[in-house]
């Protein structure tokens, strides 16, 4: 199992919960608009206020619903992740 930084134990829910936080915070940190960061992942905008609010979301769909998928929240999670560089005025890409 690969390390996510995650405490143990804690359900789909509160892991959902747990990374939309983080990802919001780390996003707030950096000035950077949900708008910026969802074009600049590739992923909608109603997507990242999903994941942001721990909600679920198409990763989520997509890693129920296709085998061999399950790890497709976490990969969709970690894309928006490293788009966190970027600060105001400066692009995502």
């Amino acid at each position: 199992m690969a390390y996510t930084g995650m405490p143990e134990g804690l359900t789909s829910r509160a892991q959902r919960t747990e990374l939309g936080r983080r990802l919001a915070r780390q996003r707030l940190a950096r000035n950077v608009t949900q708008e910026a960061l969802a074009e600049s992942a590739g992923v909608g905008l109603r997507t990242l206020r999903r994941i942001e609010a721990g909600e679920p979301s198409g990763f989520d769909s997509v890693s129920a619903s296709t085998p061999g998928a399950e790890n497709a929240s976490v990969h969709g999670r970690a894309r928006l992740a490293k788009h966190q560089g970027a600060g105001r005025g400066r692009s995502l890409k």
